[in-house]
C-alpha cells in the first residue's frame, strides 16, 4: 500500500494544466508554483505538499490547429503515513487542438494530449520505486481577450495506468496580464481528482501557479483571407464603397466600451488599444468585408485600428 501511495500521488502531480492564453499565438510558458493533496487510501488519509516547475510551447500550425508540449519538474519531500517521502516526477505530454473563433475577443478550443512519467520515489532516502506510468488527457476551454489581459479556462478527462487504471476530471481557469506585445504573466488555478475503483482510492490536488509567456505573434499561420488583408491599420487604404450599413465614412460614433482596436480586420490580429468608458467618439475611417463580415477602420485619439461593425453602436 505504502508504494502504491506514493505512485499514484505522483501520477495525479504529473497531470499537467491548460496553455496560458490564447490557442491562437504561439508562445512559451515559463512557471512554477505550489500544490496541496487530499489522499484516501482505504482507511488511510494524507495531505502532502509540494512544488514544480516546468515549461509549455504552443506552435499553430493552420487555420485553427495548434500542436503542443509540455515539461515539468516536480519534487515533494514531505512526511506521510509515517514515513519520510521524497518523490522526483519528470513528465513529458505532446498533443494537438483546434480553436474557433467565436468572435474578435473569444475563442473555443479542444485538446488531446498523450502523458509519459518518468518517476522517482524515494523512502528515507532508499529508491522504493521508479514506475513509468502513462495515458492521455482530453480537454475543452475558451480564452476570453479582455485587450491588456486574457482570461482563460479548460475542463477536460484524464486517464493514467501502470497496472491499475485512475480516470477522473481536471479544471483550470486563469489569467495572463499582456504586459507587453512579447510578454505577458500569468497565474492559474486548477484541480483534478482521479479515482481508482479497485482500490478505493481519490486523489485530489489542487494547485497555484505563476508564470512568464513569451508570445511569437509573427509566426501566426493566417488565413487565406487574413493574408489578403495583412496589412497594418496606418498602411491600408480602406474600401470607401457603401455597404449594407446605417453606417459611413466619416461618422463620429460613441466608443464602445470594454472592445478592442485590432492592427488588422482579422480576429487574430494583434490589440491595438481596449477602449475604455472614457475613450472618446470614434471616427470611421473605412470599411471592408472579408471571410469573417464588415469590418470598419476606426481613430481614437491617436489610435487607428479595427472593429467590427457587430461591435458599433
Amino acid at each position: 500500500m505504502f508504494k502504491k501511495t506514493l505512485f499514484l500521488t505522483a501520477a495525479l502531480l504529473g497531470i499537467a494544466p491548460a496553455h496560458a492564453g490564447s490557442p491562437g499565438t504561439p508562445g512559451i510558458d515559463i512557471f512554477g508554483g505550489t500544490a496541496a493533496f487530499k489522499i484516501r487510501e482505504g482507511s488511510d488519509r494524507g495531505k502532502p505538499e509540494g512544488h514544480d516547475v516546468g515549461t509549455r510551447l504552443i506552435i499553430p500550425i493552420v487555420d485553427g490547429l495548434f500542436i503542443r508540449g509540455e515539461y515539468t519538474h516536480l519534487h515533494v519531500d514531505e512526511s506521510i503515513f509515517g514515513g519520510k517521502l521524497a518523490i522526483i516526477t519528470q513528465e513529458f505530454r505532446g498533443g494537438a487542438g483546434y480553436f474557433i473563433d467565436l468572435s474578435p475577443q473569444l475563442k473555443i478550443f479542444a485538446t488531446a494530449d498523450y502523458v509519459s512519467l518518468d518517476l522517482k520515489v524515494k523512502a528515507d532516502a532508499s529508491v522504493v520505486s521508479k514506475p513509468n506510468p502513462d495515458g492521455f488527457a482530453l480537454g475543452l476551454g475558451a480564452s476570453a481577450d479582455l485587450g491588456r489581459a486574457t482570461l482563460y479556462a479548460k475542463g477536460g478527462y484524464l486517464s493514467v495506468k501502470e497496472g491499475e487504471t485512475g480516470k477522473g476530471a481536471e479544471f483550470i481557469a486563469g489569467l495572463q496580464f499582456n504586459a507587453f506585445k512579447y510578454f505577458g504573466i500569468f497565474s492559474e488555478y486548477s484541480h483534478k481528482q482521479l479515482k481508482f475503483k479497485s482500490s478505493d482510492s481519490q486523489y485530489d490536488l489542487s494547485s497555484i501557479r505563476a508564470g512568464i509567456r513569451f508570445n511569437f505573434p509573427s509566426g501566426s499561420t493566417p488565413s487565406a483571407d487574413e493574408r489578403r488583408y495583412d496589412q497594418p491599420a496606418t498602411a491600408y487604404v480602406p474600401n470607401n464603397t457603401p455597404v449594407a450599413s446605417r453606417f459611413r465614412v466619416g461618422d463620429q460614433i460613441p466608443a464602445p466600451v470594454g472592445a478592442v482596436l485590432l492592427s488588422n480586420p482579422h480576429s487574430r490580429a494583434a490589440v491595438v488599444k481596449s477602449l475604455a468608458p472614457t475613450s472618446p467618439s470614434l471616427t470611421l475611417k473605412g470599411t471592408v468585408t472579408n471571410a469573417t463580415g464588415v469590418w470598419w477602420l476606426v481613430s481614437s485619439d491617436a489610435d487607428t485600428g479595427w472593429l467590427q461593425e457587430t461591435q458599433l453602436k
